[in-house]
C-alpha cells in the first residue's frame, strides 16, 4: 500500500497523476484529491494554489 510522503521531503520522479492533500480543502472534507506533476510542480483541479499541497502519493494497484 503506498505511503503519504510530505512535498517537503520530495516530489515525484516522473510526470502524472497522484492522490494528493490539499489542505485546507482536504482537512474540511476528510478525504484527499486528485493531483497532477508536471516536472516541477504539483497541481489539483479544486485550487490554483499548489502551495496548498503539503502530501501525495503514488495510486494503489487496481484490484484483482
Amino acid at each position: 500500500m503506498p505511503k503519504w510522503i510530505s512535498v517537503k521531503d520530495r516530489l515525484p520522479d516522473k510526470t502524472g497523476s497522484y492522490i494528493v492533500w490539499d489542505s485546507p480543502y482536504c482537512s474540511s472534507t476528510k478525504h484527499p484529491t486528485e493531483g497532477w506533476f508536471d516536472g516541477e510542480q504539483m497541481e489539483t483541479s479544486i485550487a490554483s494554489d499548489w502551495s496548498n499541497i503539503t502530501h501525495w502519493m503514488e495510486w494503489p494497484d487496481e484490484p484483482s
